[in-house]
Order: C-alpha cells, then structure tokens, then sequence
C-alpha cells in the first residue's frame, strides 16, 4: 500500500472515530499549546514555572501565596474547559451549583479525607484559577505570543 492510500485510510478511520465520538457526547478538545507544553507533573514548588518544546515555551505564574497547578486535576479541568467552551460556543461557563455536581460532570467521584479527591480538586482549582499562563512561539522567520 502506498503511503497516499495509507494517508486516505487513515484519515477516513479518523473521520468515523470522530462522528462516534460526536454523536456519543465522548468528544473532547484541548489546546494545541497545552498538548504541546503542558502543565508540571508533580509540584515544581516555585510560584513559577517554564517548559519548552521545539519553537513553543510555556510560562505559568502562581500566586505566590497559592502555588502552582500541578498533576492530573488541572489538566482534567482544561479539558473540561476547552471542551464545553467548544461545545456551547460561549467563553462564559457554568460550572454547576455545587462543587459535588461539577464532580459528577468531570467524572469524579466526591470524596473527602485527607486524600480525598474533593480538597484536591478544589486546592488545584484554586491553583488554576489564580495562576498567569503565557505562550511564546519563536521561530526563525517569525514570532508570537498567545
């Protein structure tokens, strides 16, 4: 098979995943930037941080007294925001009347405790939510910011 009939297959394969995915509700977006350079993995304990991949670099500023969003909650809630921001065609969102309702619409389940994932969530919301996020392309000919 040549590689433009492997091209066509490809693409038409992801054209079915993609109309299953829209009529199921199971389609999701993300940034292009934050797939690029994403947010730390673990908690870089700093109130500022840098990643930088290819011609892109990300910087995220937190509020000092705050700290950084780190780990798997703030990406989940990007996505969530991306994804209902492209669903309604509205930068305005409604997270839901309560924190457990906007669990259950992230796919969590609300637990409480010392590990519990209701004070994680909430302390990396708040993390999210206070913290300065810029993107720079640099290139050669030209270059950008987000």
């Amino acid at each position: 098979m040549n590689s433009e009939n492997l091209n066509k297959l490809v693409t038409q394969a992801l054209a079915i995943e993609e109309t299953e995915a829209q009529e199921s509700g199971a389609l999701g977006y993300m940034a292009r930037v934050l797939v690029q350079a994403t947010l730390p993995h673990s908690d870089p304990r700093t109130s500022s941080f840098e990643r930088t991949n290819g011609v892109l670099s990300l910087a995220i500023t937190g509020h000092p007294k705050v700290g950084l969003p780190y780990g798997t909650y703030p990406r989940l809630l990007l996505s969530w925001l991306v994804t209902e921001a492209v669903r309604r065609k509205t930068p305005h969102l409604v997270l839901g009347a309560t924190l457990s309702e906007f669990m259950s619409e992230l796919g969590l389940i609300p637990t409480g405790g010392r590990w519990g994932s209701i004070g994680r969530l909430r302390n990396q919301m708040r993390r999210l939510f206070s913290a300065s996020v810029a993107c720079v392309y640099s290139h050669e000919s030209s270059a950008g910011g987000l």
